[in-house]
């Protein structure tokens, strides 16, 4: 079962009393919070959960299947989230 946004709102609503539009704008001002500081090359982590980061992938040579060519591409950086042990330990007890 997958849970959206709209059910993760509905969920926090219930838990801190409010209505779930307060609920909604506090998951997407968190949201945004992450993407921008991880966006600006700062970690995010928050104890017992994880660390949103970026990750490095090094330039490297592909190739064009289609025409046989050769293609430099490009370095990058991809967000990551490294999951806490608590947080794994709780997944894996839940099971």
């Amino acid at each position: 079962m997958n849970i959206t946004k709209l059910d993760l709102s509905k969920i926090l609503a219930e838990d801190i009393g409010k209505e779930p539009i307060e609920a909604k704008n506090i998951i997407n001002s968190l949201t945004n919070i992450i993407k921008r500081e991880v966006g600006l090359g700062n970690d995010v982590i928050i104890r017992g959960f994880g660390r949103f980061y970026l990750k490095r992938k090094a330039a490297k040579k592909g190739r064009n299947i289609s025409k046989g060519t050769f293609i430099d591409i490009p370095e990058r950086f991809d967000p990551t989230f490294k999951a806490y042990p608590e947080f794994k330990d709780q997944v894996s007890d839940q099971r």
